[in-house]
């Protein structure tokens, strides 16, 4: 269970902080204005929230057997997941604010 959800959380992360690294490219480049960027990364966000926690689900629902818990290991993994999307939206907004002010 532990190995599942520090993967689960390694991948959320690293698709968050990649997509992050990108837009902070196109923002230094010019190609994208501050305001864009905050849009483009609440959207880009918002679809591997949506894909990751699919995967959460599904490799959870496979990995561990459907016990008479309440709680069941799958559904830790999606709000795992959604806790690491959460944070991760939070630091790329103050982050990319930040660079708005460097330039």
């Amino acid at each position: 269970m532990v190995i599942y959800l520090l993967m689960l959380a390694l991948i959320a992360s690293g698709a968050i902080l990649f997509a992050l690294a990108m837009i902070q490219s196109l923002l230094e480049l010019r190609r994208v204005s501050t305001y864009d960027a905050h849009g483009y990364f609440m959207v880009v966000v918002v679809f591997l929230t949506f894909a990751i926690s699919s995967l959460a689900y599904f490799w959870g629902e496979l990995r561990f057997y459907p016990g008479s818990e309440v709680v069941s290991e799958s559904l830790i993994g999606v709000l795992l997941v959604l806790a690491c999307s959460f944070v991760g939206l939070a630091y790329g907004f103050t982050a990319i604010k930040s660079t708005m002010h460097c330039n």
